[in-house]
């Protein structure tokens, strides 16, 4: 990858409006994701491997279509496991790359059981390993994802309060894992995801807030951060101005399409980056779904994402 490659995809990613297409179902969430588009687990059963032959046709589908082409969807988060498998005869990333598409790869490798209200990430060197594969296939950054449940409180004095203790653990762990990735020269997407159910929400993300900003003073380069949309609009959107963030996107975290949607178009130069919402209505095969239902389905869901990154 030359530097001018770099320097197109960085400047897509810093300006274009459109969205970011999250093909990254991993692990059980593959399952859930192809019974939502009309495949009946027992047409795979046990075979893992051919759970995720399933899925990589259905992202196929999804990428070779007309409405993923035209510039509304400006980059596209992959499963590891798309590195190994080719769309329209060639490899996933480059495939991506010649239609004109940001590829990132996801790779963390799970989540710790919950502690404090939050799960950090599996396997640093898991995490590395797959970093430094996504840089071999090409891929311009990659992508982490925690979870900060919200739920974990604690009193001083008499008063209950929240108790930010997991949520810190994430941001240090998140952005000790950025540098790491950065030192490849990948770009990190840093998801601290912040549970769409979270008690108190307006009160955590006001922590996330001050913690992400915090955390930027001390980073050695760019960031793309993926948050849960606030309660509050605009609540990050120092964040998005600060010029070690290369962008905010937001996750749709369970939400329909026309909410998450909704949510994201409150928040200035915030996009969106979907996975389920994305896959709405979608169906995986063309026995579930015909060709031209498909295209009138998806031309749909681009369109509702690209209008929401429009403020």
């Amino acid at each position: 990858m030359d530097e001018l490659q770099l320097e197109s995809m960085a400047d897509i990613m810093r300006l274009h409006a459109g969205s970011v297409a999250a093909l990254d179902q991993s692990g059980g969430s593959t399952g859930a994701a192809l019974e939502r588009a009309g495949v009946n687990p027992s047409v795979y059963g046990d075979d893992e491997a051919k759970m995720f032959d399933l899925m990589h046709e259905f992202r196929t589908r999804m990428m070779t279509d007309e409405a993923f082409l035209d510039h509304r969807v400006i980059a596209a988060i992959l499963f590891v496991g798309s590195l190994t498998r080719e769309v329209g005869g060639l490899p996933t990333v480059d495939y991506l790359r010649e239609i004109g598409k940001v590829p990132f790869v996801k790779i963390d490798k799970g989540l710790e059981y919950i502690a404090d209200g939050a799960q950090l990430m599996k396997n640093e060197a898991g995490i590395m390993a797959d970093a430094e594969t996504a840089l071999k296939a090409g891929a311009f950054g990659t992508k982490m994802r925690s979870l900060i449940s919200g739920n974990s409180y604690r009193y001083v004095g008499d008063e209950l309060v929240p108790n930010f203790d997991g949520l810190n653990r994430v941001l240090d762990q998140q952005f000790k894992m950025a540098e790491a990735v950065r030192g490849l020269g990948l770009v990190p997407i840093l998801e601290p995801e912040l549970s769409i159910k979270a008690r108190d929400k307006d009160m955590w993300e006001v922590e996330l807030n001050k913690g992400a900003g915090e955390r930027l003073t001390a980073a050695s380069g760019e960031v793309i951060l993926k948050l849960t949309p606030p309660e509050r609009p605009d609540r990050y959107r120092e964040l998005t101005l600060d010029p070690k963030v290369m962008r905010v996107v937001m996750l749709s975290g369970g939400l329909s399409l026309a909410e998450a949607c909704d949510r994201v178009a409150r928040n200035t130069n915030a996009i969106p980056s979907f996975s389920r919402a994305l896959e709405e209505g979608l169906g995986a095969t063309r026995s579930a779904q015909s060709d031209e239902e498909f295209h009138k389905k998806l031309d749909t869901n681009i369109a509702a994402m690209y209008a929401a990154s429009g403020t």
